[in-house]
């Protein structure tokens, strides 16, 4: 937006003060006071954690909040670590195998298998492609099978499981703790709401 306002305030015609007027000048106006929100936001809200549709306050707030993520992100390499064992049982079953990116050499989203997270799901689970339902089940003994979709089948191990619970009863954890801070934001964001009207 900044740039765009850049490029208009740039005009020199006859009309630049209608322009300058009408847009030009209210935009930058709503730049400003919006400048403070999104900084709120940048701050206080964990962008990282956005990709796993979890929306949560950062763990810098507040020491219980830091020690809480900590133990999250010991559970998640615990998790990693069942998805290699997982990966090294079944390397030589699967009829897929992971592809290189020609782009930047790193893992592209065809892995055989992949942890993910889906709160709707219940947290974290295993993808799998669908074409590998067979060798799957064949090869562990150990799993549930959570839902099966087109773009693969969702499942967890034993492992994952009880992983996963101590995640999920973090998550509670964390989210009981950062409610304060959460309410504090919330009153903050209710206070742009004339400014947000005006944009409409």
């Amino acid at each position: 937006m900044p740039k765009l306002i850049e490029y208009i305030g740039e005009f020199n015609g006859p009309k630049k003060g209608v322009l300058d007027h009408l847009i030009v000048v209210p935009i930058r106006e709503m730049i400003d006071v919006f400048s403070k929100y999104i900084e709120m936001i940048e701050t206080t809200i964990d962008m990282a954690r956005i990709g796993n549709h979890e929306f949560v306050i950062k763990p810098n707030y507040d020491k219980d909040l830091q020690e809480c993520r900590e133990k999250q992100i010991e559970l998640e390499s615990k998790m990693h670590d069942d998805l290699a064992t997982i990966c090294n049982k079944l390397s030589s079953h699967l009829s897929t195998t992971p592809s290189r990116s020609k782009k930047n050499g790193a893992e592209s989203s065809k892995e055989p298998i992949r942890l993910v997270y889906d709160p709707k799901q219940g947290g974290w689970l295993y993808r799998i492609n669908r074409k590998e339902s067979a060798t799957l089940q064949k090869q562990l003994s150990n799993i549930t099978i959570k839902v099966t979709k087109k773009e693969g089948i969702f499942f967890q191990t034993t492992r994952l499981g009880e992983l996963n619970t101590k995640y999920s009863m973090l998550s509670s954890t964390y989210n009981e703790a950062s409610k304060e801070i959460i309410d504090d934001v919330l009153n903050i964001a209710s206070s742009y709401c004339d400014s947000l009207s005006q944009l409409a």
